[in-house]
């Protein structure tokens, strides 16, 4: 994604951290479904910043998020290992 979201003022670090993992993993894993809405909210979060509405931006970076974790939880490496640290833990409490 190479977007305004980069520089948004008073949301450097987290707009570009997200901008960054969001577009490596939609590319990556993502269905072609995903892949437009990870454009779209890329489209629409640039013309948030022209239009200087910044109050808005907390509310798509939100969405952005919410597109990371739902090609990330599909992506079967990202459980291999949580669920047998899972497991392990679950009988040490046991």
């Amino acid at each position: 994604m190479k977007s305004k979201i980069l520089e948004v003022a008073g949301h450097p670090s987290r707009s570009e951290g997200m901008a960054g993992f969001v577009d490596k993993l939609v590319k990556e894993h993502g269905s072609s479904r995903q892949q437009d809405q990870a454009r779209a909210l890329e489209q629409e979060i640039d013309d948030i910043i022209l239009r200087k509405e910044m109050d808005r931006i907390p509310r798509k970076l939100e969405q952005l998020q919410g597109l990371y974790y739902e090609v990330l939880f599909m992506v079967p490496a990202f459980w291999v290992k949580p669920i047998p640290a899972y497991r392990e833990g679950k009988r040490e409490n046991d």
